[in-house]
């Protein structure tokens, strides 16, 4: 396992919502883009799926075979 199902602590989660919560919601979700990308970029093959399909919602066969028709 990649330690991806990690969670962060409380602490971490709240400053990272408060300097997101200076930002209006576009300049948030821009932001979290790259951050993300490089993020990502540390991660296995794994890692990375786990995380995305975490944004998605719920891991499950319906969401995975949503997914192909976008």
């Amino acid at each position: 396992m990649s330690g991806v199902s990690q969670a962060p602590d409380p602490q971490t989660r709240a400053l990272i919502l408060e300097a997101l919560g200076r930002l209006g919601p576009l300049a948030a979700a821009r932001t979290l883009q790259l951050v993300m990308t490089e993020v990502l970029a540390n991660l296995d093959e794994a890692g990375k799926a786990e995380i995305i399909m975490g944004l998605a919602g719920e891991p499950g066969e319906d969401k995975v075979s949503s997914l192909v028709h976008l």
